[in-house]
């Protein structure tokens, strides 16, 4: 039985709880066919699916309040992550009750089988920044995310040791040879920057199985084993630092603003990381076009000592090996998501701002791992609409005759409605992981998750 630390109010008895997570779980487990018939009726969906959980907004009329019914995703359909090194959530929100750090997801109720938490529905967090903006944010925004950054270096967690989750060690053994796979929770440096590279070298590696002609296409012909033999190069002259208590993910659909402070979502991801490496990843969105330096700056002058000698010099390192790292997982993971279209017409209008994005990957990736070919929008474009119209033709038929429609009739239908939404969605989202009810920050318009495929005209990616 797990026991957890809660946030006090309100307070949930057993049978109201679970009163809630049926309520909850009734949205989740709908038939594959009620989904794809709201979806073509244009019904807004009520659940927003992360890396681990989903998050339903369910109406409390015991409390006449909503709140957000969290049930983790099976193991199977999570996705292996290492960032994922040991922490339940509620240990990392005990933590920074204890510091004092209140702009954070409060949870109410945790089910001692840890089928479900029941949090406070947060809907006066403002958006970091207008959807679609890309900065710069104010220089209050600035200090405030260096801050929030070094406050949470201070957390009160224990190290943990031991094994890391059976999910991301079976991704590694699956297709490395064991002398390979990090199997424990990173304790130093090195551990930490080797199971970076496992990571990236596994999902490289099962991504080239179904990928690997449209990657070879743009000038990675490699095997995943030379790909992070050659991005290791990367972190070769970083200064080893001891690992501390990190934010990892801090994009813009992490971070809100209530009351004049920072909020930061998913502090499950919470854990001992290399604190530079959170920092090159909270830039290398690029949400701050123009900011990256005063950025990184902010976060320098706000470093304990352990990490004074040669700061700067590790985030930029570590952006390098982001850099990488993008090319290896997330253009296959950008391909997956494109599959999704609802026609080859959505799929079309999509290229204009994907093609150039995807092509910008590759070429930031191209020195640090010896890409030699020049890839730019066009070339992406070409191999995108390719390797990919004959999947989304495909998928679009069997939706279509899952809920007896034509597929012509289902494609003219839903048009008009995937336009609408797609203007809502970010292409960096990756299954709705901006979305707002994951995140319950306010919509642009409408509300629940917006995952259409075509970005807002004009938006820059």
């Amino acid at each position: 039985m797990l026991v957890v630390p809660l946030d006090a109010e309100p307070r949930y008895s057993a049978s109201s709880a679970e009163q809630l997570y049926r309520a909850a779980r009734q949205v989740v487990d709908r038939s594959a066919e009620e989904r794809t018939r709201a979806s073509l009726e244009g019904r807004e969906v009520v659940v927003g699916k992360g890396l681990f959980n989903r998050n339903v907004a369910v109406p409390d009329l015991v409390h006449g309040n909503t709140v957000n019914v969290r049930i983790p995703e099976p193991l199977a359909s999570r996705e292996p992550i290492s960032w994922r090194t040991g922490f339940l959530e509620t240990e990392v929100q005990d933590a920074q009750r204890r510091a004092g750090m209140v702009n954070r997801p409060r949870t109410y109720y945790a089910d001692p089988r840890g089928r479900f938490h029941i949090q406070r529905h947060e809907p006066d967090v403002s958006p970091w920044m207008p959807r679609g903006d890309r900065g710069p944010v104010s220089e209050h925004q600035v200090a405030e995310l260096a801050d929030a950054w070094a406050r949470t270096l201070e957390l009160d967690l224990p190290h943990k040791t031991g094994l890391l989750p059976m999910d991301m060690i079976g991704m590694q053994a699956s297709r490395l040879p064991m002398s390979r796979v990090s199997t424990r929770i990173p304790h130093d440096f090195a551990s930490y920057r080797d199971l970076q590279f496992a990571q990236m070298e596994s999902a490289l590696a099962r991504h080239l199985e179904r990928w690997g002609p449209a990657l070879a296409r743009l000038g990675m012909t490699m095997s995943a084993h030379e790909y992070v033999r050659r991005a290791r190069r990367t972190l070769d002259s970083v200064v080893p630092v001891r690992l501390a208590p990190t934010h990892p993910d801090r994009h813009r659909g992490n971070l809100g603003m209530r009351g004049g402070r920072i909020f930061e979502w998913d502090p499950e991801l919470i854990g001992f990381h290399d604190p530079r490496h959170g920092v090159a990843v909270a830039v290398g969105w690029e949400d701050y076009r123009g900011q990256d330096a005063s950025i990184i700056e902010a976060h320098r002058k706000m470093a304990p000592a352990f990490l004074a000698r040669g700061f700067t010099e590790g985030v930029e390192a570590w952006g390098r090996y982001e850099e990488a790292d993008r090319a290896a997982r997330r253009l296959p993971r950008a391909l997956q998501q494109l599959t999704r279209s609802e026609s080859v017409r959505q799929l079309e209008d999509a290229m204009p701002l994907w093609a150039p994005y995807l092509a910008t990957i590759v070429t930031n990736a191209a020195p640090h791992v010896g890409i030699t070919k020049e890839v730019g929008p066009e070339l992406m474009a070409g191999v995108l609409m390719e390797t990919l119209r004959p999947l989304v033709v495909a998928r679009a038929g069997a939706r279509a005759s899952a809920v007896g429609v034509a597929p012509a009739s289902a494609i003219r239908d839903r048009t008009a409605t995937a336009r609408d939404r797609a203007a809502d969605s970010s292409p960096l989202s990756m299954d709705a992981l901006a979305a707002p009810i994951l995140h319950q920050a306010p919509p642009a318009r409408g509300s629940g998750p917006q995952v259409g495929l075509r970005p807002a005209k004009g938006k820059s990616l």
